[in-house]
């Protein structure tokens, strides 16, 4: 796990639609709107300061991600927003 590079809004974008085709009951947001988002809205969550989105990555692969932060209505907590992990990684454990 490690924070999503400003560089990898493309693979960021990617992981997003497949999560959001896998669970789409889980998420707020469906493909259709996600995949409607212009580049600049990808680029600027992968880099925005208010929120953080942490990928899993296997062999290069980004096979999950979670996204949290800040709530704007209570400085002082924060909340996770999503979380997901490609069906076939579910379990694996680092050996």
């Amino acid at each position: 796990m490690r924070r999503v590079r400003a560089d990898e809004w493309r693979e960021l974008r990617a992981l997003r639609l497949r999560a959001l085709a896998d669970a789409p009951d889980a998420f707020g947001t469906t493909v259709a709107e996600a995949e409607a988002e212009p580049d600049v809205a990808w680029q600027e969550r992968a880099v925005a300061e208010d929120r953080a989105t942490f990928v899993a990555e296997v062999a290069g692969r980004l096979i999950g991600m979670a996204a949290g932060g800040t709530n704007p209505m209570e400085a002082s907590a924060a909340g996770l927003y999503s979380m997901w992990v490609e069906p076939a990684a579910r379990g694996l454990t680092r050996e």
